[in-house]
């Protein structure tokens, strides 16, 4: 496997830190200012999403490189994702585009 699968525990860990922090956001601010806290829950979604984007993109980064610049002199074939790197790398960028929504609408909403 390409990630082992340790290392996407935490990426998914963080992914449902920050939907927590949502959620936990836009209940707690039920009867309270219309910018108080569910619109700046959107930048911590966005910045927990990016470093799982990193994380990630880290990873492949380091796999193609050992697989391009290896001990052998022959270029080996492009490593294929996993399909659970394909599914959090996804959710991750979907995590971007939701919190940056969010951050910027989040005090229309209300």
């Amino acid at each position: 496997m390409l990630i082992k699968l340790s290392r996407l525990k935490l990426e998914v860990s963080l992914l449902v830190l920050s939907f927590s922090w949502v959620l936990f956001s836009y209940f707690y601010s039920f009867g309270q200012e219309p910018d108080a806290f569910f619109a700046r829950s959107g930048a911590v979604m966005v910045l927990l999403a990016v470093i799982v984007e990193f994380r990630l993109n880290n990873e492949l980064f380091k796999v193609m490189q050992n697989n391009f610049y290896g001990n052998s002199s022959k270029v080996k074939s492009v490593p294929s994702l996993p399909p659970r790197h394909k599914i959090i790398s996804r959710l991750a960028h979907l995590f971007v585009v939701v919190g940056t929504f969010i951050w910027g609408y989040g005090d229309i909403i209300f």
